[in-house]
């Protein structure tokens, strides 16, 4: 989705400050029980709920590529909402965080363990 809406520098932003928000340790693995639900089967991933309320996760992403690309789902979704009930038969109400995942790495594997 954000390939479509953001140029090919914001998207290297993005990347840069994701591996900023690992670094500083903010991301974690998902319990298994829910970790093929919102990664896919078979995929594991250290993630990190964007929560820009929060006064940590929010100094390390302010002014970069992150915030514009949570903007741009924001704007996406209340364009959608009054259009969501005719076409798909349901009203769109609140959104869930964005959730950042990043592949894990060889040995990261240990480091992330999964929370039962």
């Amino acid at each position: 989705c954000c390939r479509c809406l953001l140029a090919p520098s914001d998207l290297e932003g993005m990347a840069g400050t994701a591996d900023r928000l690992a670094k500083a340790g903010a991301f974690s693995r998902l319990p298994r029980a829910i970790e093929q639900g919102y990664l896919g089967r078979g995929a594991a991933a250290k993630t990190l709920a964007l929560d820009l309320e929060s006064s940590d996760i929010a100094a390390l992403v302010q002014d970069s590529a992150l915030c514009l690309a949570e903007e741009a789902l924001s704007s996406l979704g209340e364009v959608l909402r009054p259009l969501a009930r005719e076409a798909l038969g349901f009203e769109l109400g609140t959104r869930t965080s964005t959730l950042l995942a990043l592949p894990l790495q060889g040995a990261e594997e240990d480091d992330y363990e999964s929370p039962e």
